[in-house]
């Protein structure tokens, strides 16, 4: 998964992955991933094929991961924001009332506090919306229809994705609203992307996860995560 994630960061932009086999032979080492049975040279252009149909796979009407050009790109973004003493209970409460009732998973922790930090793995500017992008390289099964759209709902709830992508969703939108100054988060804002790789361009739609959280719920878990970094600093 690692390695994966590292070809996607690393790749050149504009040059198809069977001309970048000493990347991919990085990665893989980099990360200590051995082919003792299979051997280096012949996963290499199978891991190159594999990596380049995900990237051809149309993810959304028109948008194709490999067709955009750099400038539209940004991998590996970090985000920092302050979360103050963010009441978990809360927080679900809150999003259950909004229709999400298992979107907040169950935890130990009943405070959400210090700093939220993290990495999304790619931004993407499309049709003048920033769209939020994650790679996961799980083993669902080893049929295409595993990787149907209408099946990854499950594994995105069985893993918690869906409330990682709202954190994202909601850095990208803080970090939008400071940058941009005339920002609309219709116009600005895009959609979150899970991509299961094993899947993707097997079949329509295959591996690919879309969603769009509704701007009631994006505002109310802002102001959730807000509150009492607000009333410290005040």
């Amino acid at each position: 998964g690692n390695a994966k994630h590292a070809i996607f960061e690393h790749r050149m932009i504009g040059r198809p992955l069977r001309e970048q086999h000493d990347l991919i032979r990085r990665c893989l080492d980099d990360e200590g991933v051995r082919a003792d049975e299979l051997g280096i040279d012949t996963l290499v252009p199978l891991l190159a094929r594999r990596m380049e149909t995900a990237l051809a796979a149309e993810i959304a009407p028109g948008l194709r991961l490999g067709e955009l050009p750099a400038e539209h790109l940004r991998a590996e973004m970090e985000f920092n924001y302050a979360l103050g003493a963010t009441s978990m209970s809360a927080l679900r409460k809150r999003c259950a009332e909004l229709g999400e009732p298992d979107l907040v998973p169950p935890t130990s922790a009943k405070t959400l506090r210090g700093l939220m930090n993290g990495k999304i793995d790619l931004i993407l500017l499309h049709n003048g919306r920033f769209h939020v992008v994650d790679y996961k390289s799980n083993d669902l099964g080893d049929h295409v229809e595993d990787y149907a759209p209408a099946v990854l709902g499950a594994a995105m709830d069985h893993n918690n994705y869906r409330f990682q992508a709202l954190l994202y969703i909601v850095a990208i939108d803080r970090y939008l609203h400071q940058r941009i100054k005339s920002y609309e988060r219709h116009r600005h804002l895009g959609d979150a992307f899970y991509l299961f790789v094993r899947g993707m361009g097997l079949a329509e739609g295959a591996g690919v996860w879309r969603h769009r959280f509704s701007d009631e719920l994006i505002d109310a878990v802002n102001r959730q995560l807000a509150t009492a970094a607000a009333q410290e600093a005040a």
